[in-house]
């Protein structure tokens, strides 16, 4: 991946805080609100990981995180949508490789399947790229279904 790639700018300021309330209707299980802002996000940053030609500046490629685009999936497969939001989250996990949050999401995912072996692979991968995050509390609880301990 080039440097270009790795330092993605982020999401300006009113589809960042409309990101963080999709964060909290996803937790709060508002889910039909949480698919509607993901979509406002997505209108308006296709992917939002995609890549974006700025209007201003001829031919200057803008590259977003995938989060966005994981999320809906995310929120989709609550919805019964579960093929769809898969292919989706996948597709966000593809598009950027090193995104604790896309690795997170896919890890929710497979723990939802049961398949606890690559739900602890995706938290690991998660850790891999931000050490804070909420991912390292949910390893102790996959390895007990997987005698990992």
């Amino acid at each position: 991946m080039s440097k270009a790639l790795a330092k993605r700018p982020p999401l300006p300021s009113k589809e960042a805080s409309l990101f963080k309330e999709l964060l909290t209707l996803y937790e709060t299980r508002q889910i039909k609100k949480g698919l509607k802002t993901a979509d406002q996000i997505l209108k308006k940053f296709p992917d939002h990981g995609g890549v974006r030609i700025s209007s201003s500046v001829s031919h200057v490629l803008i590259h977003f995180p995938p989060e966005t685009l994981c999320m809906k999936g995310l929120v989709l497969t609550h919805m019964g949508r579960r093929e769809e939001g898969i292919d989706l989250v996948k597709k966000g996990v593809r598009l950027d490789l090193t995104s604790h949050i896309c690795w997170h999401v896919f890890g929710l995912i497979q723990k939802a399947d049961k398949n606890y072996e690559e739900a602890l692979k995706s938290y690991t991968q998660a850790l891999k790229f931000d050490k804070v995050c909420g991912t390292f509390k949910k390893l102790p609880a996959l390895t007990c279904p997987l005698r990992k301990i």
